[in-house]
């Protein structure tokens, strides 16, 4: 079973390379990896799964920044090894703001709400960063994160 979730198809394509070099590590030639989605389907299924992990594991590992979009939030997230600290910007419901539109901070911060915060991670830091991304999270970099700077 898989810890995150298997590659889809197109995801899979994307590390194909990756792919045949983790079936040769485990002793799958290719006619093998064949025979294997043919006749024992559950079993490949499982090899994909185990792949996706590792895959995961890697790309979580190295994620520093995650940033979250909608039309009143814009959530910037710095990920470290014990803790997230959150800086993001956030228009008040009632607003006609659409921060997925609005790029000049600057004249944004008079119109909304620049909230800083932090907490520990609730379960494993790659378990929960996985959670955000298929939550709708993207990664990012520290731009805007630094824009916001610390100023409590």
């Amino acid at each position: 079973m898989a810890k995150y979730r298997a590659l889809t198809l197109k995801e899979l394509h994307n590390f194909e390379k990756e792919f045949i070099d983790y079936l040769i590590v485990n002793g799958i030639t290719a006619e093998e990896w064949e025979r294997l989605k043919v006749e024992e389907a559950a079993k490949a299924e499982q090899i994909v799964s185990l792949f996706s992990d590792v895959i995961f594991e890697g790309v979580l590992r190295n994620i520093e920044f995650l940033e979250f979009r909608s039309p009143k939030q814009r959530l910037i997230f710095k990920c470290e090894a014990d803790k997230m600290i959150l800086r993001g910007l956030r228009a008040h419901a009632d607003s006609s703001i659409d921060l997925l539109m609005q790029a000049d901070l600057e004249a944004l911060k008079k119109y909304v709400e620049v909230i800083h915060s932090e907490k520990p991670y609730t379960v494993p830091r790659e378990m929960e960063l996985f959670q955000m991304l298929e939550k709708g999270c993207s990664i990012t970099d520290d731009e805007l994160y630094n824009q916001l700077g610390d100023d409590r």
